[in-house]
């Protein structure tokens, strides 16, 4: 047995069908409007406190969103939109015009995940491996004002995490292990550091045998969230930064992409199913404390295990989280598809 041919749509990809088909020809199936369905990708804002949320924008309509990122002035949202056959686009949306201009695109030249700088001029984000120079970081201005630099080149996947607020630093993710090139061993990750102003050399920041992925820095900078699973599954934990030996464990029934609240006094993280978020307070002092913390839950779109998928409006503290995929109500039939698939294999319409 041989295939040959190439393969024929049978219905629009834009339907992206759950679907059973009888012996007896029938095809039923339920049109997927979730994650790049026929309604396109469904979000929301998440209103914390007395100040109004953010404006919504879209429709977007793609294959998938690997992430929302706004900007420090909480004007703008970049995001990943990935498109059929490997092609993807990272767009900014301007909220209060209601536009969307693209950053970077092609196969490769634009990855699922990626930083804002503190000014709001440029961002620095992931390519992979069949991008021009390899997979690494680049950083580009954002209303297309320049070409792309390239800041760091690797076999293994890089993802940006957070830049500091004097923009000196950027704290990235490494899979691969220490100083290794090796995109075969990219289940492991650790943290680097990479210096920006002026440019040098990225160093290791936090390292083990363990995984640790996902920082977030607080508002003062002086700690560091982050996700390790060194005690044998996801738990979120927090470090003094740029350098602290003792760590706090915050979560304690496993927690994944924390983020810090503008104000600092809440640590945000969710657990892998993406349908609770917690809330966790903090007491600032010499060493931060947390509290027991307050959950919420939604249907949203669940965390990957390289990426944050949900961000906040550092104006009005209003999380924007994507929602999970969801299913139209009408059950459709299709009668005699036996005979669709015949014709279209037949080159017929």
């Amino acid at each position: 047995m041989e295939i040959s041919g190439e393969p024929v749509a049978l219905l629009s990809e834009a339907v992206a069908q759950v679907w059973d088909l009888s012996n007896g020809g029938t095809l039923v199936y339920r049109e997927m409007g979730g994650a790049g369905g026929a309604r396109g990708v469904q979000y929301s804002w998440l209103a914390r406190g007395e100040r109004p949320a953010p404006p919504t924008f879209g429709p977007l309509r793609g294959a998938d969103v690997a992430s929302f990122r706004v900007s420090p002035d909480g004007r703008r949202v970049l995001y990943f939109l990935g498109l059929s056959g490997g092609d993807g686009r990272l767009v900014v949306a301007d909220l209060a015009a209601r536009t969307t201009g693209t950053v970077a695109a092609g196969p490769g030249a634009a990855g699922g995940w990626f930083v804002w700088m503190p000014d709001g001029r440029r961002a620095i984000y992931q390519v992979g491996p069949t991008a021009p120079g390899g997979a690494g970081l680049l950083w580009k201005p954002v209303d297309g004002s320049g070409p792309a630099e390239r800041l760091t080149t690797s076999k293994a996947w890089q993802q940006p995490q957070v830049v500091t607020r004097d923009g000196r630093f950027l704290l990235y993710q490494e899979g691969g292990g220490l100083g290794t090139t090796d995109a075969a061993a990219g289940d492991n990750y650790d943290l680097w550091l990479l210096p920006l102003v002026p440019r040098g050399q990225p160093r290791p920041l936090l390292s083990t045998k363990a995984n640790e992925r996902m920082a977030d820095l607080s508002p003062d900078q002086n700690w560091m969230a982050y996700v390790s699973d060194e005690t044998g599954r996801d738990e979120v934990w927090v470090r003094a930064f740029p350098e602290g030996q003792a760590a706090i464990q915050v979560s304690q029934d496993g927690g994944t992409e924390p983020l810090w609240a503008p104000d600092g006094r809440t640590l945000y993280y969710r657990d892998w199913s993406g349908t609770m978020l917690n809330a966790a307070p903090v007491a600032a002092g010499a060493v931060p404390q947390f509290g027991t913390p307050v959950v919420t839950k939604g249907n949203w779109a669940r965390g990957l295990p390289y990426g944050r998928r949900y961000d906040l409006d550092p104006v009005s503290g209003a999380l924007l989280f994507q929602h999970a995929t969801t299913f139209g109500r009408e059950i459709r039939v299709v009668l005699n598809f036996d005979e669709v698939i015949r014709r279209k294999m037949a080159g017929g319409k």
